[in-house]
């Protein structure tokens, strides 16, 4: 179940001894990571810069099929929501190809790929978030990185509705999972433009996304993995 958190309130559950993860982007790769770690008994702090939860889980929220291969299975058994997500997906055994009426071009079987490497199956975005988060998945919503020290372990956060309250932490391994194209991942390689305040940063991100179509084929890639991930750390 995703619960709407504070960073500080994630902070506090985190151990002396236990390495400080920052996790940006609550969508497949983030949150799959995140509970991932939890499982193991860590406490990463996971932060979206959407308001709510409502486009993950309301009546409203933005999804797309994917076709998840096998390599995902290691994943689905460790947070042990296999029986979620079967009961959440199809099983995908064939290609068809359709002309414009209708007729059928093509048919392509699966069995022997199936039989070799194990279910090939269909699950929408919303329904996959919905299996990830089967146990408590706390997230700090309208919460953006608007800098990063050099090694991206010092980073300074916006929060609030106008992105106005803006608060510096510690971090050991910073993971960026927000989407490409984002504004954190321009931070991380040095190509972000000049400062300007976090309310328009956020804004310019939002805006933005409204004018890229080929994003939801970059994000149905990255689904077949559950996600890609940028990573920046420091040993301790």
């Amino acid at each position: 179940m995703i619960i709407a958190a504070t960073v500080d309130g994630q902070l506090k559950d985190v151990r002396p001894e236990e390495p400080r993860v920052l996790i940006v982007g609550a969508g497949i790769a983030g949150i799959a990571l995140a509970q991932l770690l939890r499982g193991r008994g860590m406490h990463p702090v996971l932060i979206d810069r959407s308001a709510d939860s409502g486009r993950m889980i309301g009546d409203n929220r933005a999804g797309y099929m994917l076709a998840l291969m096998p390599m995902v299975d290691p994943i689905i058994d460790e947070l042990d929501c296999r029986e979620a997500y079967l009961e959440a997906s199809v099983g995908i055994d064939r290609y068809i190809a359709h002309a414009h009426t209708g007729r059928v071009l093509r048919q392509d079987h699966l069995g022997d790929l199936l039989a070799d490497y194990g279910d090939y199956r269909g699950i929408s975005r919303a329904a996959l978030l919905d299996v990830l988060t089967d146990g408590d998945c706390p997230i700090a919503f309208g919460t953006t990185v608007t800098e990063l020290s050099e090694g991206g372990t010092t980073v300074t956060l916006a929060q609030g509705d106008q992105g106005d309250q803006e608060s510096e932490h510690e971090f050991d391994v910073v993971v960026i999972a927000d989407g490409m194209n984002s504004r954190t991942r321009e931070l991380a390689t040095g190509k972000a433009g000049p400062t300007e305040p976090a309310k328009a940063r956020l804004d310019r991100l939002q805006n933005s996304r409204h004018n890229r179509p080929r994003q939801a084929l970059a994000r149905v890639v990255s689904g077949h993995n559950l996600g890609r991930m940028g990573l920046l750390g420091r040993s301790r």
